[in-house]
């Protein structure tokens, strides 16, 4: 908040106290204080602190403007400067436009005035006009000012629009409500105008500036009101637990705080708009597909989509109104603030781990991860035990979808720590611990209070250290290689013609009919370059659009918060996130008792929780996902939603053992889970899940092969495959493999590896599969070195899934 001063000497004090924002009350009364304004007007010429500086009905008139103006040919700072309603008269403004000339700071200037208040003898007339217009000539940082309600007549217009010849920096300019000053304004807003359809009709590369930030830790760390405060948001101490993950958008800005971005009509316009300010032109030009290539002729139509519905209307005179103006002008004007910010897509993964098998979905290969955690949790003996076990998922989740981005640790509860006398040398030596061999992309604090540590330490209550954090994630995604990725201007209209479809009621699209079209009506016929801009507008959070098997890279959601705000309406803590009352109400009390227990879910539960809307969709999408599969007639199976633990002994598990060891690497969440989904689907198929067992970490399922048996086990990191009939082992391993492979390769981003083992039956020993085979051990292979008897070759993991089901 700004604070207000009411009298020069505390706004002096403020100054030399390295204020930013300094508001001079109206009541300071410059006659009655002109010492005190004097020195104020010194210090202010060598300060290097104030941004904004509002002095708005001070009446300090023409003396007071040219001590002013003075301080202004000095000041290398000031950004903002208010002086309407302050009637400086001629003498005055003359003084301020002599400072113009030399001043390389001053971004806003308003010199305003109301004709009620000291008379015309107090304001800029002529002469005050025409020293401003030469001023303009030259002057290359002022983008926005205020003359209005002041006497400026024809002669001053005039000069004016003459200065406007050589001015490219000024955007926003108010004269008043007389035709000669309307003309004026609207020849600068056409100006500009002109500018931004030529652009918007080539197809000019440039820097999309758009990075996507991901918030991700163990429940309750604090990661939600870490966004919070990175959003100058107030702390919330009773803040509702994500369900699923949370998406907003902040810009940085030059202030160092981010803030929510402009709301353009559209992206390409924000995008032209800002390059038609970058100094020294733009990036570079690539080259239009001629009919040579591909037999096909662009023209400027095709390239762009110009909503000539948007042009301001005019008025009386036959040029633009003032109010439309403005409204049009101040989309210049922020897209000429915004040429060196960055947009950040924040998405604040929920912490409990029921959401663990789905967030690897949402998980990309680029942007900035940001890994929050209690360092009261890490700090206590009784509770680091599992700290670091969430500590070591995340950073390991991270490392197999994204092994090269930036990775920022950040502990919470700074001042708790503080009162209780922990050591941060303490939290550090742990974390240095868990990270010293594998994740060498974290990134170390620079220029931090605490000197020396791997991590952030913050306080979202008391605001301690999120400068700091916000700085860091900054600079993170300004170095990031995608970042700095150059994008069209035809992208970004392939872009907008993508998501309008949303104003269409479109939840999502069909990449081979409607993407398609909407890509070759705009000039881009090549389906190779069209995936292309839609892996990119995926990474970087504008939409959803996945990959892995072709029909799934036939959907495109448009608004990837509708989706999993959708799935987390399902994959979700019951005991956190659901209130059983709305369920009683409509006389779904049990089926959902039964979904949050035991995974199993109706179909009447899916329509009341997804509204009967798109359930079809939703059902579909998570079957390809291997999020659900299908149970029965009336019922499916979320395998991430089992909650009771097998317990029993291992060795009470009959049949032959084959180790799938993930030890060397990783097992994360949603493997196993996956693994059931597929081998549920399968016997769906065939006999159905009547003799099937399911638990958190065990599943006994039948399969037309035999039985199968699968024992997961995090301490060792293994899935384990338990044969109980001799001639199905090979068959059963092939099989489990094969699904193993297609989680790796659908959704984990195949960075999985693992070891297969398998137990010799005379010994009971574990022999690598590797080892195996040429000795042809039984009964996992056969005389032939084969595994099992089954002939059918299994297709690539990149078909659908009845394709991939079937040939198993």
């Amino acid at each position: 908040m700004k604070a207000v001063y009411v009298s020069y000497e505390e706004a002096l004090r403020a100054l030399r106290d390295g204020a930013e924002h300094i508001f001079v009350s109206k009541t300071s009364k410059y006659k009655q204080n002109q010492q005190s304004f004097n020195k104020f007007v010194d210090e202010l010429a060598q300060n290097k602190t104030c941004t904004v500086l509002d002095m708005k009905l001070n009446c300090i008139g023409p003396e007071g403007a040219v001590s002013l103006g003075r301080a202004l040919e000095r000041n290398t700072i000031l950004r903002k400067l208010d002086l309407s309603l302050n009637y400086i008269g001629d003498i005055g403004a003359i003084a301020i436009a002599k400072a113009l000339e030399c001043n390389t700071a001053l971004v806003e200037l308003d010199l305003s005035c109301d004709p009620y208040g000291y008379g015309l003898a107090a304001m800029i007339d002529n002469a005050g006009a025409v020293a401003i217009a030469k001023a303009l000539k030259t002057n290359t940082t002022l983008e926005v000012l205020f003359l209005d309600w002041n006497d400026i007549g024809t002669e001053g217009c005039e000069a004016i629009r003459e200065a406007l010849e050589y001015n490219h920096t000024l955007i926003i300019l108010r004269l008043g409500d007389f035709e000669i000053a309307t003309e004026v304004e609207g020849a600068l807003y056409e100006k500009h105008q002109r500018r931004l359809l030529d652009m918007l009709n080539s197809d000019t590369k440039a820097p999309l500036n758009r990075s996507r930030v991901m918030f991700v830790g163990q429940g309750r760390a604090g990661k939600s009101a870490t966004v919070r405060s990175l959003s100058l948001e107030g702390f919330v101490s009773e803040w509702n637990s994500t369900a699923g993950v949370d998406i907003k958008e902040l810009r940085t800005s030059e202030n160092k705080y981010w803030e929510e971005p402009w709301c353009y009509r559209d992206f390409t316009t924000q995008f032209a708009a800002r390059l038609v300010f970058t100094p020294n032109g733009v990036t570079r030009k690539s080259q239009l597909p001629s009919s040579q290539n591909n037999n096909h002729q662009v023209s400027a139509a095709e390239t762009v989509r110009v909503d000539y519905q948007t042009v301001p209307s005019k008025n009386s005179f036959g040029v633009l109104k003032g109010p439309d103006i403005m409204r049009e002008s101040s989309n210049f004007f922020d897209a000429k603030r915004s040429i060196d910010s960055l947009t950040l897509s924040l998405w604040d993964f929920g912490g409990q781990e029921v959401f663990y098998s789905m967030h690897h979905l949402f998980l990309t290969k680029s942007g900035v991860y940001v890994v929050v955690f209690d360092m009261r949790e890490l700090s206590e003996p009784s509770t680091r035990t599992e700290a670091k076990t969430y500590l070591l998922f995340w950073l390991r989740s991270i490392k197999l979808h994204a092994p090269n981005v930036s990775v920022l640790l950040v502990g919470t509860f700074l001042a708790d720590i503080i009162e209780e006398k922990c050591n941060l040398q303490d939290i550090d030596k742990i974390l240095r611990e868990l990270t010293k061999l594998s994740f060498a992309e974290i990134v170390i604090p620079a220029n931090f209070e605490h000197e020396d540590l791997i991590f952030f330490p913050i306080d979202n209550k008391e605001k301690m250290g999120i400068a700091s954090l916000c700085d860091a994630i900054e600079q993170c995604a300004r170095v990031d290689n995608s970042t700095s990725r150059e994008v069209s201007v035809r992208w970004m209209t392939f872009l907008d013609s993508i998501l309008g479809q949303k104003e269409n009621q479109k939840a999502y699209l069909t990449f081979s009919d409607e993407v398609k079209s909407l890509g070759t009506n705009l000039g881009i016929h090549s389906v190779s370059e069209q995936e292309e801009a839609l892996t990119l507008f995926h990474e970087r959070g504008f939409l959803i659009h996945m990959t892995s098997t072709e029909i799934l890279k036939n959907i495109v959601v448009l608004n990837p918060q509708w989706l999993i705000g959708a799935l987390s309406k399902v994959i979700c803590d019951g005991s956190i996130h659901i209130n059983i009352d709305q369920f009683k109400e409509v006389g779904l009390e049990e089926d959902a008792r039964v979904t949050y227990e035991k995974g199993l879910t109706s179909r009447d539960f899916l329509d009341f929780v997804w509204k009967s809307d798109q359930v079809e969709f939703f059902i579909d999408l998570m079957k390809r996902t291997m999020l659900l599969s299908k149970w029965d007639r009336e019922s499916y199976l979320i395998p991430s939603l089992l909650r009771d633990t097998y317990v029993t002994p291992e060795t009470d598990i009959v049949g032959l053992r084959c180790v799938f060891d993930f030890s060397a690497s990783f097992l994360p969440n949603g493997v196993f889970q996956r693994l059931v989904c597929l081998c549920v689907e399968l016997s769906s198929r065939n006999f159905g899940n009547t003799h099937s067992k399911l638990y958190e970490n065990f599943a006994a399922i039948v399969l037309q092969q035999g039985m199968v048996r699968l024992l997961e086990t995090k301490e060792t990191q293994t899935v384990t495959l338990y044969v109980e009939d001799d001639s199905a082992a090979g068959n059963l391993l092939t099989i489990i493999q094969s699904m193993l492979q297609r989680v790796n390769s659908n959704v984990m981003g195949t960075g999985l590896t693992w070891e297969t083992y398998v137990e010799n039956s005379n010994t009971n020993e574990l022999i690598r599969l590797s080892e195996a085979q040429p000795r042809k051990l039984p009964p996992w292979f056969n005389s032939d070195g084969m595994l099992g008897t089954k002939k059918t070759e299994i297709p690539s993991q990149s078909v659908d899934l009845d394709t991939f089901l079937g040939s198993l």
